[in-house]
């Protein structure tokens, strides 16, 4: 069973131009996108990626759907242990980036864009019982897409997760996954939707558009974090065991098709 948390929320969808147009003139929806890093942190994060196949239509040229495959990283703050009852919150950052075949031409005609999501969710299962943790707004603000790499990147937060009383073993937290929102494009669900907003095209009347995107993980995604759980003892709390260290994505060879943003 998945339970679900409610704040999460379909972002609203702004009709303003013709997007995948340019955009399917420029021949991108062709190219894969490849890996990228998450943003930095103080602490010491868990991060992971993974690649989403997604579904993009322009809101004004519904019936010419494309699809793109794109890398998505996440980082999120994890503690090394939690026990029963007690209740977390989780906060991070989500990133998509363009890969540069995309980058040159959707540069060159757009100076500006915005990438939006309003429901997005992180999976925590305990004891075989999954509940998705809806995050707060992903707003990247307007990006400069002469920016190489061309990275969207914004910072999240979770909705409190109160570990259940009793609950043994690990506590994990996954990627965004299949089966969590409904598809704001095409039938059936996906992991998360997204809107990609562009302003200040070079053709009077084609100088913005907005498309909308859903996009799936393919299965299960994977594992962000696995947190153990501290049991406590009738004497009182046991000594906390040593959180197993996160695998952060192995640092792809500079110039491959994975190779991480800086």
């Amino acid at each position: 069973m998945i339970l679900r948390t409610d704040r999460g929320q379909s972002a609203a969808v702004h009709r303003t131009g013709r997007l995948a147009f340019a955009l399917t003139a420029a021949g991108i929806f062709a190219v894969g996108v490849p890996g990228l890093a998450a943003q930095e942190a103080s602490a010491s994060p868990a991060r992971q990626q993974h690649t989403y196949g997604c579904e993009v239509i322009n809101v004004d040229m519904p019936n010419q759907p494309a699809h793109v495959d794109v890398t998505a990283a996440m980082r999120m703050d994890v503690p090394d242990r939690v026990r029963p009852g007690e209740t977390i919150t989780l906060t991070g950052a989500f990133s998509v980036q363009l890969p540069e075949a995309i980058r040159v031409p959707f540069a060159a005609y757009f100076p500006s864009a915005q990438v939006v999501s309003g429901d997005l969710t992180i999976p925590v299962t305990v004891g075989g019982q999954t509940t998705l943790l809806a995050l707060s707004r992903f707003d990247t603000g307007a990006v400069s897409t002469a920016a190489n790499p061309l990275v969207f990147s914004g910072t999240v937060s979770s909705d409190p997760f109160t570990v259940p009383d009793g609950a043994s073993g690990d506590l994990a937290v996954g990627m965004p996954a299949d089966g969590s929102v409904p598809a704001a494009v095409g039938s059936g669900d996906a992991a998360f939707n997204a809107t990609l907003h562009a302003t200040g095209g070079l053709v009077p009347g084609y100088d913005e558009g907005t498309d909308k995107i859903s996009c799936t993980s393919g299965g299960a995604a994977p594992v962000l974090a696995t947190v153990p759980l501290a049991a406590e003892s009738p004497d009182g709390p046991a000594a906390a065991p040593v959180a197993a260290p996160v695998a952060a994505a192995a640092p792809p060879q500079p110039g491959s098709a994975a190779a991480p943003a800086a």
